[in-house]
């Protein structure tokens, strides 16, 4: 009762609480930040200095800017905002080692309930108690007496000048610091998810929508007396790494099935286009390479999904995942997680086998060209052990906690391997069906995932690094290719350690299917000659 009432009696300036808030967020809320900068300056005695200098440079801003924000009278409503959200950024970047970016709040709004409940945990809770609720609290109660605009202009500038006093002399170390290590400065917090917020807010809410832009509207199937109709099923892999693909030269057996069966390619040397579900998808079916793709470019044109249906292929999308991001919603697509399939379902999702069900009747129900997609759930994290049953648990002991940063890195793995047992499992039996229909069809199967993950190299987990410097576990995807063409498996063979990535599918795509386009292009095709 005492504490409450001195806290309901405290009293203090715009200015001095701007201080003391920006002295706690860089001392509390900024552990991962200081370790990411003591990697390149170590903490000895002589980077003491650049030490006090960079500290006084972040409190100094901070504290300038909510000064800034006390002159309009809800500084109050902004520090309890900025605290709930500095909570759960210091969780995720202290647990996890990720960056929150804009893209970071566009998977935000994109997280579906069975995502948000993976990540609740006791230690998120403490960060949520301790670094939001409490603080927040407190700085509900006090009673905050706005500085004399005078005044406070004087020690803003004050402020200014011991920031750029401090910082002489190291001009050398700064430089080093933000142009040799960029992505240290990403998990200064708040500073960057609230630049992240307000890129965020701007791109989606301040920017007209530009109209649809169609593409390949010359798209015909090339015209070839008596050939087979043309059946693809293409997997598309969720959070999958190469490294960890047995077909790749992994140690361990993760993929039993596939390795025994000699008419497969696997592309040892292949990369995603992003590091994030969002990206990634729209990027891997669109007809801009990578270095000439934007968001507007993977919502507001054709992709190659549009150009196959344009030239008369039939084309299904089946999702076990967080939907397609855009890219089938002017095709026939299903979304399986909303669908009863109690086999295959538990409360809150569904293995990848409903992927495989009734699909031999929707490729019967179809009698010209047919290209379905996949979306696997495959290896989403944090909770690789959801991905699969006791029958699929081959590496054990495996991590069984939504944080997995409470585990020992040896069992993250075997549960992330596990996962991709189950993926080799599930391969293997799409594989089966189409040989089924290798008699009266062209057939193939082609897997590839969006982007890879980390798992705990170098203290990073989970993906969505910012792609300039990303780890390579997040970009170093598996890409298989299977097909009945004993032919079209040797010369894809000549190819397996060629330098390949997303850019590739869509051209891969239309060369299979033999559709005749402007946009299509013979180099980035995996088929072509």
């Amino acid at each position: 009762m005492f504490i409450w009432q001195k806290i309901k009696n405290f009293q203090i300036s715009t200015f001095n609480l701007s201080l003391v808030v920006s002295i706690v967020l860089c001392a509390f809320y900024n552990v991962t930040f200081w370790n990411k900068v003591s990697n390149v300056f170590p903490m000895d005695f002589g980077n003491f200095l650049f030490y006090i200098s960079l500290a006084v440079t972040i409190v100094g801003l901070q504290t300038i800017v909510f000064s800034i924000i006390g002159q309009l009278r809800i500084l109050k409503y902004f520090l309890i905002v900025i605290f709930v959200l500095s909570s759960f950024a210091a969780y995720f970047m202290d647990s996890y080692h990720v960056i929150i970016s804009d893209r970071m709040f566009q998977n935000i709004v994109e997280t579906n309930k069975n995502e948000f409940l993976s990540l609740l945990n006791a230690k998120l809770l403490l960060y949520f108690v301790f670094f939001g609720v409490l603080p927040a609290f407190i700085i509900s109660q006090i009673k905050i007496i706005p500085s004399p605009l005078k005044k406070n202009g004087l020690q803003l500038i004050a402020t200014f000048l011991i920031i750029i006093l401090t910082a002489l002399g190291f001009g050398r170390s700064y430089a080093n610091l933000f142009r040799n290590h960029k992505q240290v400065r990403y998990y200064t917090n708040p500073i960057t998810y609230v630049y992240s917020l307000i890129k965020f807010t701007k791109k989606n809410l301040f920017t007209s929508t530009p109209p649809f832009t169609h593409m390949g509207l010359d798209a015909h199937a090339a015209t070839i007396p008596e050939r087979k109709k043309r059946l693809m099923i293409l997997v598309v892999g969720e959070t999958a790494r190469s490294e960890n693909f047995q077909l790749g030269g992994y140690k361990k057996e993760t993929n039993p099935l596939l390795s025994q069966r000699e008419d497969l390619v696997y592309f040892s040397n292949a990369t995603s286009c992003g590091t994030e579900t969002s990206i990634s998808v729209p990027c891997m079916f669109s007809l801009f390479e990578r270095t000439n793709y934007n968001d507007v470019k993977g919502r507001y044109y054709d992709n190659v999904l549009d150009v196959l249906k344009r030239a008369n292929v039939n084309v299904l999308w089946r999702d076990n995942d967080d939907g397609c991001k855009g890219v089938c919603d002017r095709i026939e697509n299903e979304d399986l997680n909303r669908l009863d399939h109690n086999e295959f379902c538990s409360e809150h999702e569904c293995r990848d086998e409903i992927l495989i069900t009734n699909l031999e009747e929707r490729i019967n129900s179809v009698d010209r060209d047919q290209l379905i997609v996949l979306h696997q759930r495959g290896n989403h994290g944090p909770a690789y052990y959801k991905r699969t049953t006791e029958k699929f648990k081959k590496f054990k002991p495996e991590c069984t906690q939504d944080d997995i940063s409470l585990c020992e890195q040896e069992t993250i793995v075997n549960a992330y391997d596990n996962a991709i047992v189950y993926t080799d499992y599930v391969l293997d039996h799409i594989i089966t069906i189409l040989q089924k229909y290798q008699d009266q069809r062209d057939v193939a199967m082609m897997y590839l995932s969006d982007h890879g993950e980390s798992l705990g190299e170098m203290g990073v987990y989970l993906h969505a690094m910012p792609y300039l410097f990303a780890p390579r576990e997040q970009i170093h995807i598996p890409w298989i290719i299977w097909t009945n063409h004993k032919q079209v498996i040797q010369k894809l063979s000549g190819k397996k350690e060629q330098e390949i990535s997303h850019d590739h599918l869509s051209h891969t795509l239309l060369n299979f299917f033999q559709v005749n386009t402007e946009v299509y292009k013979k180099n980035l095709s995996l088929f072509a000659d």
